[in-house]
């Protein structure tokens, strides 16, 4: 059995989880274990590597014989101890072992290690066991006979998976490789949690494609929109129809919400900046719903703004807006409303809005042609 611990305690990432995570409700202990589970995968792996860096064995022979056990536990941080069990592994299924199937009294070859040759076997040979073990493998006959007067035989067999672990060195660089691992997927559930889990409503319905196979009247008649007719609608009256541009599929098309013509505001008139308002608004509402009805002090101030502007700067990070921020302006605090418990702050934010054209001027360069011509 071999057995390797990771420890998630007073790393650098964990302080900056809980720099970045601390006011989101279970936000620290949803990155960390998402980030552990990740890193126990990565050593599954990179054991299986380890293995085959000195064994002749494919990687789907080891696992059919590897017993992982993972147990983690939550006090002061997050441990995951791993613990690799299972049985020797038949030599059959190792590289080099021949002949490749059930070969009556013809000698066996087999070998474990890359660094050896495969050896012969005379006494030795390939056999499917009946049921119910119906498998096959090296058998070698041990000289001796059965009750029933046959050769008695036995299997041959290579080391288990624990056995072919078992340096402390390869165990050690796997816990280096995956506390590493660890240290790289926090990084990234902290970007996910912070921008809801990917679930950023940024881009426009436009040009996505539709799970439909005709556009039909009400009588059932098909219509197949011109593109003139498709930017009339969608562009010049902001209502959002279906194309099927060059029988490439059909698609949504159309930008615009209800309001357009009559508001072009840029955070109204558009599907995916006006989402990214409710988005923004709505998350938080819910992140510091929990702050609601403490003491109005400086501490909780600060905390709301870093907390705010970490989390704005994630999905700025992430492409999601061209830029945010968070201020607390004194003209909208006056002290009357800071008496009353009303504490106003302003979220500046610019998502980005649809490429809705794209142009292309095509122009004969003669210049080209007269570099071709004279050289």
């Amino acid at each position: 059995m071999s057995v390797i611990h990771l420890e998630a305690t007073g790393q650098e990432a964990l302080a900056r989880a809980e720099k970045l995570l601390g006011d989101l409700p279970g936000g620290v202990e949803k990155a960390v274990r998402s980030a552990m589970a990740r890193s126990v995968s990565h050593l599954r792996t990179g054991s299986v590597r380890a293995i085959r860096e000195r064994y002749d064995i494919s990687a789907a022979n080891v696992r059919a014989d590897e017993n992982v056990f993972v147990r983690y536990s939550y006090q002061n941080g997050v441990q995951a101890t791993v613990t690799f069990a299972g049985r020797r592994i038949p030599l059959y299924r190792f590289g080099g072992a021949s002949p490749s199937r059930p070969s009556g009294r013809v000698s066996a070859w087999g070998h474990a290690l890359k660094s050896t040759s495969p050896t012969q076997f005379l006494n030795a040979f390939v056999a499917r066991m009946p049921p119910p073990a119906s498998h096959t493998g090296i058998f070698e006959r041990t000289g001796a006979k059965t009750s029933s007067g046959k050769d008695q035989i036995r299997e041959l067999f290579g080391p288990a998976v624990p056995q072919m672990l078992g340096s402390r060195d390869v165990e050690e660089r796997l816990s280096r490789e995956a506390m590493e691992k660890f240290e790289d997927r926090l990084d990234h559930e902290i970007n996910a949690i912070l921008n809801g889990w990917r679930g950023v409503p940024y881009e426009s319905p436009s040009n996505k494609n539709l799970k439909m196979d005709a556009c039909v009247l009400e009588d059932g008649t098909e219509v197949n929109l011109t593109w003139p007719q498709v930017e009339l609608i969608a562009g010049d009256w902001g209502v959002v129809t279906a194309v099927n541009f060059l029988d490439s599929g059909w698609v949504a098309k159309g930008n615009y919400t209800a309001c357009f013509p009559g508001n072009t505001d840029v955070k109204d008139q558009f599907i995916p900046v006006s989402r990214m308002f409710d988005y923004i608004g709505n998350t938080l509402i819910r992140t510091f719903w929990p702050k609601q009805d403490k003491p109005l002090t400086p501490p909780l101030r600060d905390s709301i703004l870093r907390t705010c502007n970490i989390w704005l700067s994630g999905l700025c990070g992430s492409g999601y807006l061209y830029g945010a921020r968070c201020e607390l302006l004194a003209a909208e605090n006056p002290l009357a409303e800071l008496l009353a418990g009303h504490i106003t702050l302003h979220v500046y934010h610019a998502p980005p809005v649809p490429a809705q054209r794209i142009d292309f001027i095509l122009e004969y360069d003669v210049s080209y042609m007269e570099t071709a011509l004279t050289a």
